[in-house]
């Protein structure tokens, strides 16, 4: 390109389109944008010789790799062996989905709680599927799942350090960047809680879409394009917040290209956008009662500066974090209310005045507040506030910090070495206190109970708690929390299901059946409130009732397996033998796994003289759970029917092994085979 030409570009590029200008000149439109760019270059203060490198060294670039690689992996080193918590109990462990590969295309049709047979608003198929991958690797080794969600978090903030580097040619800059939001305590909620999976992800292909459509602006390769659509596609599977990503498209350029053009590219992203509206609305409507969604904008309009000042607490002091804040709607007199108003002014103001001069503070603002949108509450959410949702916009404040950074390193030789010395203890500080959190999310009782001193009024916190007493066998203290949720939330659906689950184990049959009764008055078609119902007419011996309540169950979803395994042993119980097998294989056709189908199942051909099906059916339930001793005691009372003495002792001697109580004349009746000849 001669200088005739470059004058030519210079002084028609405000007046006339790159294409128009590329076919007077008879030049390559690529070439255009490759002169342009170079020339708005020049141009940026932060632009130096020696902070702006256009091809980092392969060495800077190793090092800085892994620098934000070994400082993520140190950060969230301890939250490896965290349980299960919260979310992760529904998700992970009662999810039959993840359990199975075979249900992996149903993941893409339905909410993300329906292998638990529970229901949820939220469509997130890409965060499933991780884990049935992580199952199929370590069952419910909670390693695994820690592991991936680490990984994650720190391929963000490497693809971070490419996207910064591409836009703002700047290694340091990018360094900082990304150091400080991987080790920034505020992320924890989104990493070491396994279920905050959803936000690493959403973000990691939203930046990959960036990434890629920048590349294509820039080397007009329509791989790139295409590649960058497919990763927004990506990012909408992992998360809702993903749809603000043409947006962010459209903020890059604005500030950095502003050629008219570039609109035209935006379309297919936007019209995939409406796409998975339209769909989330019609097909993958999943509707759950949402009691924010019951207030009016204007009702939230407080609550929306009120989080804006919280967020920026917790980013700047990022001490007692927790889950469950307790946020009620304010005045809109409130002193956070007020803040938030004052920073969005303030922000705002600060993006026009500087949106010329320093692109890299426009960006990272623009970036802010069009993350900030989705988890505002300007459309209703589940909550007002949650520490795992500034994820995404956090990234815009940490470009803005690390500019702000540079700018101090660059004024002078002690400038640098205070800067220094305050990025190393702040990094340092900041690796402590995450170190420090990651312990809230080690174990369930100490999470809730911590939990409970910031929010002592949260019903959801003495349910979790409840369903920790009863799952560790203390019942009573189980039935105490449950009620305490039940004296915050009376019309808490789960928590009424629990009790009756409690009082069946307790032998409270007909408490069972009054908390069933309530669960279904308010939610008349509970699977679990029938089930348990149902469970509670068997133990009393209405059979007839309880056959009633376990086909309910089915109608509502012919997926349960319990059900029809209870409904089996019913049938059996009235004498209907054919019917109550049908059941029991259905069980077993749903869930393979399902020992007590098995045994049941077992049971039911032992009484009518199938033996050889008998015990083929106890021997698999042996094959899932070797330990199961009264599949060992069954097997030995029917070999000691076939005169099978030697089989009969070893398998009942395996079952008193493993704590099975025996008939005492069972136990005399082989005892005389035990030393006889063979």
């Amino acid at each position: 390109m001669n200088p005739e030409h470059k004058k030519y570009i210079l002084d028609n590029i405000h007046k006339k389109s790159i294409n128009k200008i590329a076919q007077e000149l008879g030049l390559k439109e690529r070439k255009i944008r490759r002169f342009l760019e170079k020339q708005k270059q020049k141009k940026k203060p932060l632009e130096s010789k020696e902070e702006i490198r256009p091809h980092i060294k392969k060495t800077t670039l190793l090092v800085s790799i892994l620098l934000i690689i070994i400082l993520g992996f140190f950060v969230y080193s301890n939250s490896l062996n965290g349980e299960f918590i919260w979310d992760d109990e529904i998700l992970i462990v009662d999810n039959v989905y993840i359990k199975d590969s075979h249900s992996i295309p149903g993941l893409f049709t339905k909410d993300i709680t329906y292998g638990t047979f529970d229901k949820s608003n939220f469509y997130r198929p890409l965060q499933i599927l991780t884990y049935v991958l992580n199952y199929a690797i370590g069952k419910l080794d909670t390693k695994v799942y820690h592991l991936t969600n680490i990984i994650f978090h720190i391929l963000v903030a490497m693809i971070l350090y490419w996207l910064i580097n591409l836009i703002f040619k700047n290694n340091f800059l990018s360094l900082i960047t990304s150091l400080l939001f991987v080790s920034h305590p505020i992320h924890t909620e989104a990493v070491s809680y396994i279920s905050g999976r959803a936000d690493p992800m959403a973000v990691l292909f939203m930046l990959l879409t960036m990434i890629l459509y920048i590349k294509y602006s820039h080397d007009n390769k329509i791989y790139f394009y295409f590649l960058s659509f497919i990763s927004y596609f990506l990012a909408l599977l992992c998360k809702e917040i993903a749809l603000v990503t043409p947006l962010l498209l459209l903020a890059y350029d604005y500030i950095y290209i502003r050629i008219k053009e570039s609109s035209k590219r935006h379309i297919p992203f936007l019209l995939l956008g409406l796409i998975y509206i339209f769909l989330r609305k019609t097909v993958l409507n999943f509707p759950v009662k949402n009691i924010i969604a019951e207030t009016t904008f204007f009702q939230r309009l407080p609550v929306i500066f009120q989080s804006l000042t919280m967020y920026f607490k917790k980013l700047l002091l990022p001490f007692d974090l927790h889950m469950e804040y307790a946020l009620v709607v304010p005045p809109i007199t409130n002193i956070q209310v007020i803040l938030g108003i004052l920073i969005t002014l303030v922000l705002i103001m600060t993006l026009v005045i500087v949106r010329e001069k320093e692109k890299a503070v426009s960006f990272s603002i623009a970036w802010f507040f069009i993350n900030y949108l989705p988890i505002s509450n300007i459309f209703p959410l589940n909550a007002f506030f949650a520490e795992h949702w500034i994820y995404t916009p956090s990234l815009g404040l940490f470009i803005l910090a690390g500019w702000i950074v540079i700018k101090a390193f660059y004024k002078g030789i002690i400038f640098r070495l205070i800067v220094s010395l305050s990025l190393l203890f702040l990094l340092g500080y900041n690796s402590y206190l995450t170190r420090q959190q990651n312990h809230y999310w080690s174990t369930r009782k100490y999470f809730y109970e911590r939990t409970l001193k910031y929010n002592p009024n949260s019903s959801r916190v003495y349910h979790r708690l409840s369903i920790l007493y009863f799952d560790n066998g203390e019942i009573d203290k189980g039935i105490e929390y449950a009620k305490k949720a039940l004296d915050i939330a009376p019309d808490f659906v789960e928590v009424h299901e629990n009790l009756a689950a409690a009082y069946l184990i307790k032998g409270f049959y007909d408490m069972a059946i009054d908390e069933c009764e309530k669960a279904l008055k308010i939610a008349p078609n509970s699977v679990y409130a029938h089930l348990n119902l149902g469970n509670a007419y068997f133990k009393k011996g209405w059979n007839d009732k309880a056959i009633i309540e376990f086909n309910k169950v089915i109608s509502i979803n012919p997926s349960n397996a319990n059900a029809h395994s209870n409904l089996g042993t019913a049938y059996a119980t009235i004498g209907k033998k054919e019917e109550a097998i049908t059941e029991f294989k259905r069980a077993i056709e749903i869930n393979p796994k399902f020992t007590d189908a098995y045994i049941n199942l077992g049971m039911v051909y032992n009484g009518i003289g199938r033996h050889e099906e008998a015990i083929a059916s106890f021997k698999k339930a042996l094959e899932i759970n070797p330990n199961y001793a009264v599949a060992y005691y069954n097997l030995a009372i029917i070999y000691y029917n076939e005169k099978q003495y030697d089989l009969a002792i070893k398998h009942c001697d395996k079952a008193i092994e493993l704590g099975h109580k025996v008939d005492p004349e069972f136990l005399k009746a082989i005892e005389l085979y035990r030393n006889s000849p063979k």
